[in-house]
């Protein structure tokens, strides 16, 4: 047994170290001088290692995006920022009521994948209902 416990020594509570570090860097966010741009319009690239996300200004006038700003970031971070922006999106609806999407600016939705591509790749299918989810969570249809 003191074999096992001097391999194993009990792990230190990071917890309180964790929760200092967030709060610095919170701080230090909101100290450092930030660019603000708006956006209504964004586009999305993809690779094996990373998301890219590409945000513009439509201006009707000129019948054209000005897109001012791309953020790349890796898979994980990807998944982190869809998490956060789903439960902002929730805290909105929330407490201000649902985003109505304008008929004009839903997406379609999917397509079913014919037999031919689920043959060529199984996961076709898998995504087609993932995606076909999502869109009904999103839009409701």
């Amino acid at each position: 047994m003191a074999e096992e416990e001097k391999s194993n020594p009990p792990q230190p509570d990071l917890t309180p170290s964790v929760a200092k570090l967030i709060n610095l860097f919170a701080e230090k966010i909101s100290r450092e001088a930030k660019t603000n741009q708006y956006a209504n319009n964004s586009h999305f690239d993809s690779s094996l290692w990373d998301l890219k996300i590409s945000f513009g200004q439509y201006h009707a006038d000129a019948n054209e995006v000005d897109w001012h700003t791309a953020v790349t970031m890796p898979w994980l971070q990807a998944k982190l920022l869809s998490y956060f922006l789903r439960l902002n999106l929730f805290f909105h609806e929330t407490t201000q009521g649902p985003l109505r999407m304008p008929p004009g600016l839903k997406p379609s939705p999917p397509r079913p994948p014919t037999e031919e591509q689920i043959q060529a790749d199984p996961a076709v299918k898998a995504i087609y209902e993932y995606y076909q989810k999502v869109h009904t969570e999103m839009f409701g249809e």
